[in-house]
């Protein structure tokens, strides 16, 4: 009988993992997630949890997940360096979707600087990839650090990115922090996630949108891209007004205190 439901049990995994080759990742991701849920250090349990479930379910009954970015990109451009002579900004690129996207990019021609928090983890994706990929890694990136959550920081870099004198043609708004264990603030006073993934990303494109702009033409549009997650599906608005001032609550005016 315990052989007959381990054979069972097997054959759903091995049938799962071929519907659902990609979501290994987030097999993997389980773990983690289940222990801050078990031992409490995670705050955000329930809703990373939720965000899981929903991902796997879109990846089985929707099919998301099912193709990566080079099979995606694949579709959508002619085979070789399609992109040779354009330039991206990959924000968090030497981890996670900013490094298979700066993966892709550069498999296809595309110069790509890599915006990193820290500068030898962007160094060592930057050399990685160019070898994986037999490029020279001088000519194919760059590596530039941002802190997103430091607005002087974002500046600093978007001077820094203006002396390469470059053109832009793609801004791929990627990093992010998620469920931090504690309220943090910013440089700037305000909540360190909402700095980060929001308002940083912000002032980043506008004080490149010059650059973007006059990088596009009509049939070959320069774009900025900001990468999201599903955890709007989870919002729960409790009453006319309760988002404004949930957001209010994360630009403190002129204050560092919380609301």
């Amino acid at each position: 009988m315990k052989a007959a439901v381990a054979a069972l049990l097997a054959i759903l995994v091995a049938v799962f993992i071929a519907l659902c080759p990609l979501h290994m990742d987030g097999l993997r991701e389980f773990v983690p997630l289940l222990w801050g849920c078990v031992t409490e250090t995670n705050p955000w349990c329930s809703v990373s949890f939720l965000g899981w479930l929903y991902s796997l379910h879109a990846d089985l009954v929707a099919g998301r997940g099912s193709e990566t970015a080079e099979q995606i990109a694949a579709k959508h451009l002619p085979a070789g360096p399609a992109l040779e002579g354009r330039v991206a900004i990959v924000t968090g690129a030497n981890s996670g979707i900013g490094r298979e996207t700066t993966r892709v990019l550069l498999m296809r021609g595309c110069h790509v600087v890599l915006a990193v928090r820290t500068v030898s983890k962007g160094e060592d994706a930057l050399t990685e990839l160019s070898r994986e990929l037999g490029l020279n890694s001088t000519h194919s990136g760059k590596v530039l650090e941002l802190d997103l959550s430091d607005f002087d920081s974002v500046k600093a870099f978007a001077a820094a990115f203006a002396t390469l004198e470059l053109p832009l043609h793609y801004l791929v708004a990627n990093a992010g922090v998620m469920a931090l264990p504690e309220r943090r603030l910013s440089k700037q006073g305000h909540e360190m996630q909402f700095a980060s993934n929001h308002a940083g990303h912000y002032l980043l494109a506008r004080l490149l949108e010059a650059r973007i702009l006059a990088a596009g033409t009509a049939t070959a549009p320069a774009r900025a891209v900001f990468v999201s997650s599903h955890g709007y599906d989870v919002w729960e608005n409790k009453g006319a007004g309760s988002l404004t001032k949930r957001l209010a609550d994360q630009v403190p005016p002129g204050s560092t205190t919380p609301s």
